[in-house]
């Protein structure tokens, strides 16, 4: 138990030292694990650039639960009215219908909303066109009490099961986190036992005695809307609420990808947690 917990607390650490090197843009740098050590090597760096690297990577994670405003479709007029010369390039819109609650008698209510995406340039790294993105989302006035989330999204090569980061998409989320990273106290990626799963995966989580009276509550009042799972100011998952859930323990499904994808999002969503 005390070696699996250390291997993935370091894991863990590499996993977010890894994305901040990435937005750094630092292209030849590698990290990499010694034990309890995390290494990172820099090539070419004088030692006040690698002071500000070093403080940037070191910063304290920041781990936050949000609800999803599906109910406006903010970007749905703008789909509408712009054309591609109106538009930054590379940036478009997509529709997606996602359950957005529950009517009096408990029937599900569905919505299909739009969202804008952008797509990377040749050679542009994921945190370079995120910034592109940003600067023109930053033009826009979203609902009072609303901010934009962005979700980096992904191709799966279909033989190799590789993915490739291709561009960022957004969210409309509530401003509020109503669960933050201190409230969680484990998470761990585990098989689905359920015999119709086809060796599918989730992740199970446990809060802290507060987190979960906290999670109880929010779940009951949101059965059948999206919350949004974010680090760092990214959004990682945005998972429906099937029910309320009590006794300070929850369980994460990866949707309807293989079983291997499923492990591999479930694992990354265990370091993320």
């Amino acid at each position: 138990i005390e070696t699996q917990i250390r291997e993935s607390a370091v894991g863990q650490a590499k996993e977010i030292i890894s994305r901040r090197v990435d937005d750094l843009g630092l292209r030849e740098a590698a990290v990499s694990t010694r034990e309890e050590d995390v290494i990172v090597e820099v090539p070419g760096q004088d030692e006040a650039a690698f002071k500000e690297i070093r403080d940037i990577i070191g910063q304290t994670a920041r781990l936050e639960f949000k609800l999803l405003d599906d109910e406006t479709d903010f970007f749905g007029p703008l789909r509408m009215s712009a054309d591609k010369t109106s538009l930054p390039e590379v940036i478009g819109f997509q529709q997606e219908t996602t359950s957005v609650g529950q009517d009096a008698e408990g029937d599900l209510r569905r919505k299909t909303i739009t969202y804008a995406v952008i797509n990377k340039r040749e050679q542009e790294t994921a945190k370079e066109a995120l910034e592109r993105f940003k600067s023109w989302t930053s033009t826009l006035t979203p609902p009072p009490d609303r901010e934009f989330g962005f979700e980096l999204t992904r191709d799966t090569d279909p033989v190799t099961q590789k993915s490739s980061e291709t561009g960022w998409r957004t969210y409309l989320l509530k401003s509020r986190a109503e669960i933050t990273g201190d409230m969680i106290r484990d998470a761990m990626a585990q098989p689905d036992q359920n015999p119709n799963s086809l060796g599918g995966w989730y992740v199970a989580l446990r809060f802290t005695d507060a987190g979960g009276a906290i999670f109880e509550r929010i779940t009951g009042a949101n059965i059948k809307r999206r919350f949004a799972i974010i680090l760092d100011g990214r959004v990682e998952s945005a998972p429906v609420i099937q029910n309320r859930i009590a006794g300070g323990s929850a369980s994460i499904t990866l949707g309807a990808s293989d079983p291997e994808t499923q492990l591999t999002d479930a694992r990354k969503l265990e370091l993320v947690l």
